[in-house]
């Protein structure tokens, strides 16, 4: 396992508001930091955008990292669990990965040379409220991009796979990715890899494990992940087994 069993749910989470906490002070004090010396004209005016958008960037991280914070306190409780769940609401696909994708598109160009392209546009509804779904899409862009290659192309894609009757949405990414024996440990909380180790980005090891248990409890949708040592490709793959597709009008049941 990835954290220790034996160690107390306080011990754990005590760690992980510990991690949240640095992860959230010190891109603060990065952007009070610009914004100070850009005042006092510190910063020569040629430099001020590249600052400006530096500290933009910084904020974003933060506000997905507080997100995530919220959305595991819910996860946390039965009660919490049940809050998520939202059957009245639908959600896009790939409406709200096209949002996520805006989201991310400049700071994967400017940080890493990366583009995101999304590969289908036909569109399909599912049942669940639209922010799980942008959160869940967030942090799968938000780990592509933070781990993947440079100048490299994320790809999104959305189809409707017969032999199971699954709607299967995938995020692809080149990068160090995984070891094999990591597959079904990567959605654990608190775990990282071999991969995302190596390489020099902050991560809180939870992003992937609100992503799995986000899809459980909202969707009833499963995530998968595969890595290609060969392609050096690493696939997140969610199964929604109930769906819509939007110009037919036909919900179909899993």
């Amino acid at each position: 396992m990835a954290i220790n069993e034996s160690r107390s749910e306080i011990d754990i989470y005590s760690e992980l508001i510990a991690n949240f906490t640095h992860q959230i002070i010190n891109p603060l004090n990065g952007v009070v930091g610009t914004l100070d010396n850009i005042v006092e004209g510190h910063v020569a005016s040629a430099k001020r955008d590249q600052r400006l958008r530096a500290a933009a960037a910084q904020l974003i991280n933060t506000i997905e990292l507080v997100r995530n914070l919220a959305f595991l306190s819910n996860l946390s409780t039965k009660a919490g669990r049940q809050s998520l769940r939202e059957l009245s609401k639908k959600s896009l696909i790939p409406r709200e990965t096209i949002d996520a994708i805006a989201f991310f598109q400049e700071l994967a160009k400017q940080e890493k040379g990366m583009e995101i392209q999304l590969l289908d546009s036909t569109q399909y509804w599912v049942k669940g409220h639209p922010d799980l779904l942008r959160q869940v899409f967030t942090n799968l862009l938000d780990n592509a991009v933070k781990y993947g290659d440079k100048n490299t192309a994320i790809t999104v894609s959305v189809h409707e796979q017969k032999k199971t009757g699954n709607l299967i949405l995938e995020v692809k990414n080149l990068g160090p990715g995984f070891d094999f024996n990591e597959r079904a440990k990567i959605f654990e909380r608190g775990f990282r890899g071999i991969g995302a180790r190596s390489v020099k980005a902050s991560g809180s090891g939870i992003g992937l494990f609100i992503c799995k248990e986000l899809l459980e409890a909202g969707f009833d949708a499963k995530i998968e992940a595969e890595y290609s040592s060969q392609s050096r490709e690493t696939t997140f793959r969610i199964r929604f087994p109930s769906f819509n597709l939007e110009e037919k009008g036909i919900y179909v049941e899993g």
